[in-house]
């Protein structure tokens, strides 16, 4: 009598125990999968909450898995907020894309580039994230001036050639991100009612301004 008490009891107690398991099931032939749950639940998370609210714990209830998983993959919170925020873009291929074709329309290309890279959802939930965080955490605002100013706008207009380097770069993202504040996430009435050509059409020559005249 007792084998079939034994049977019925791992029968009732299997439910559960898969349920707790399936994360681990799946960082063998899935690696990939999870991670890539785990970075989207935290775009997520990041972007509504910031980074100071966002937990690992409440992370991983939205990606439905062990909070174990995101230490594993990533380590630390930072670790995968900087994950979130990984440039999806060669540096250097846009930074040539400037730089080639007319002097004239500089400011223009690269306004449509920021356009075209933040029609993207996910990028989009990832940047303004960090935009939220680097308003009041130093590790993200430190992370921000790596990622663009240091990454991106100033090895622009170190190529350029052109004087005052380190400046056109600080005011240029200052352009690029007072746009990605005012439209995604104050999200001003005038702003988000403009199509992307006028978006385009507007901040194009302030950025030409600070790509190609004189400051």
């Amino acid at each position: 009598m007792d084998m079939p008490k034994r049977a019925g009891s791992a029968a009732t107690g299997s439910s559960p125990d898969r349920a707790r398991a399936s994360p681990r099931v799946g960082r063998r032939p899935g690696q990939s999968g999870t991670r890539d749950l785990i970075l989207t639940a935290a775009r997520a998370q990041f972007g509504a909450r910031g980074y100071g609210r966002t937990t690992i714990r409440s992370i991983a209830h939205e990606a439905g898995v062990d909070p174990a998983l995101i230490t594993h993959y990533f380590r630390t919170k930072q670790r995968l907020f900087e994950a979130t925020v990984d440039l999806p873009f060669d540096p250097d291929a846009l930074i040539a894309s400037i730089i080639d074709g007319p002097v004239s329309e500089r400011g223009q290309r690269l306004a449509r580039f920021v356009v075209n890279l933040l029609s993207n959802p996910d990028y989009l939930t990832a940047f303004t994230a960090l935009v939220r965080a680097a308003s009041s955490e130093p590790l993200a605002a430190d992370l921000f001036r790596d990622l663009l100013t240091a990454g991106v706008f100033l090895p622009l207009a170190q190529r350029l050639g052109m004087d005052r380097a380190e400046v056109r770069a600080a005011i240029t993202a200052t352009q690029t991100i007072g746009f990605v504040m005012g439209r995604h996430v104050v999200k001003i009435d005038a702003l988000t009612a403009l199509t992307d050509d006028d978006i385009i059409t507007l901040i194009g020559p302030t950025l030409q301004r600070y790509l190609a005249e004189p400051l």
